[in-house]
């Protein structure tokens, strides 16, 4: 008897603390959805901690699911199925190791996915086979390693693609083949050692691509190799990391590389090697940023 009324004050301890039934907060958030046809449904800093198939079943009307700031730490096989209308999913701030090469089957219409802070290591490579319209992807300050080389291969609507500050060292060859429609991507702070040649080759549309903080040269005179130039490279910004963190003026015309010789070369003390391949007007404004102490020089307007 004594150990009953022990188990009992334990349990009731339990419940003060708020560790019993947690799911029942949530739960009850998606049944209000579910009888009020919300097309948005707040499940941020609930403490969600599995997500499992038919959690979110019957929910036709939902176009916005919010799970940011829980304790999530997998996305099972059709954990999302029951909203075939889905277009945002939020994921960001959880503890997200594993994710299933199911785990987005059921969304068709799915066009922003945000999985932030991401303990995923490595993606299943047909992860993205479901969400063909998917146009916005960020995974940004994970543990990503590798992108395996048809990761992307089923999302030619991407646009923006966001994987800085993760720990990718390099990129595969085919990552951007079949993403022609890339106008934005993001590999800042990674520390990419290497790219493969004309990895960049295949996106016509791109407008941004931010490296900063990676072991790669982005100068102007090494950009050819890369694939980034002619049409592309004329609109193209780049955001690039140097002694000077500065978005480098692309090289315009055709795919020839950058000499350094533009007939119109600044030599006051304040330029070196590192600026060959950079025309008179950029070294002028990184050599005025250098005596300023800036930490951020857009050169690309």
């Amino acid at each position: 008897e004594e150990e009953e009324e022990e188990d009992d004050d334990e349990g009731e301890a339990a419940e003060e603390e708020g560790t019993i039934d947690l799911d029942l907060i949530w739960l009850q958030r998606v049944d209000k959805a579910r009888e009020n046809g919300l097309a948005t449904l707040d499940l941020r800093d609930v403490q969600v901690r599995k997500i499992w198939r038919g959690a979110f079943a019957a929910l036709p009307a939902v176009r916005v699911l919010l799970l940011d700031d829980n304790d999530i730490g997998a996305l099972p096989a059709d954990c999302f199925e029951g909203m075939p209308n889905l277009q945002e999913l939020q994921l960001s701030n959880n503890m997200i190791a594993n994710m299933d090469v199911r785990a987005f089957a059921h969304l068709p219409r799915l066009s922003k996915l945000v999985a932030d802070g991401a303990r995923v290591v490595r993606l299943p490579a047909r992860i993205f086979e479901r969400v063909p319209l998917l146009q916005e992807l960020s995974m940004r300050g994970g543990d990503l390693v590798a992108l395996d080389p048809n990761l992307l291969a089923p999302l030619g609507e991407l646009r923006v693609l966001n994987v800085d500050e993760n720990k990718l060292t390099g990129l595969p060859a085919e990552l951007f083949t079949a993403t022609r429609q890339l106008t934005r991507v993001t590999l800042a702070g990674n520390g990419l050692v290497q790219l493969p040649a004309d990895v960049f080759a295949p996106l016509d549309a791109l407008l941004t691509l931010e490296v900063g903080g990676n072991y790669v040269d982005f100068r102007p005179a090494a950009l050819r190799q890369y694939g980034i130039c002619g049409d592309v490279a004329a609109g193209l910004r780049i955001f690039a990391t140097s002694d000077v963190t500065r978005a480098i003026e692309p090289p315009q015309g055709p795919c020839i590389a950058a000499t350094g010789d533009d007939g119109g070369g600044v030599d006051d003390g304040e330029t070196g090697d590192d600026d060959r391949g950079l025309s008179a007007a950029a070294r002028a404004a990184v050599a005025q940023a250098r005596r300023a102490g800036a930490v951020e020089l857009d050169l690309a307007g």
